[in-house]
């Protein structure tokens, strides 16, 4: 499964693929039907509607999507890195810079097994 879906299927964000087969109300073949349910032509749907997804290897967006749970903290604990302020003290919770830095999707995998663990 791509990680992109997996990882809005977890937060409950919409994900939009062309439902394959299904024909709008209609019955006029040359309109299909979005998995949100938006409907139009093929083409319209594919190359329009569908580029809206979530491209999670954005680390900004991960971390804007998570930030909404109640569990958010619980979340960055599992990436604590250790941090000093100006002054020596710890600063808890500090995500590591090679989760920020990396734009291969390292945070948001994280995230999934994350997730995917507090289903269970």
């Amino acid at each position: 499964m791509d990680k992109n879906k997996r990882l809005a299927e977890l937060l409950g964000v919409c994900w939009h693929e062309i439902i394959k087969g299904k024909d709008c109300l209609d019955g006029f073949s040359g309109k299909r039907v979005c998995s949100c349910g938006k409907f139009g032509y093929t083409d319209e749907v594919k190359y329009q509607h569908c580029l809206i997804n979530p491209d999670f290897t954005d680390v900004r967006l991960v971390l804007r999507e998570m930030q909404k749970r109640d569990d958010f903290d619980m979340f960055t604990s599992q990436l604590n890195a250790y941090s000093f302020d100006e002054d020596g003290y710890l600063i808890d919770n500090a995500i590591s810079i090679d989760y920020i830095l990396d734009e291969t999707g390292l945070l948001r995998d994280r995230a999934i097994e994350w997730l995917e663990r507090r289903k269970i």
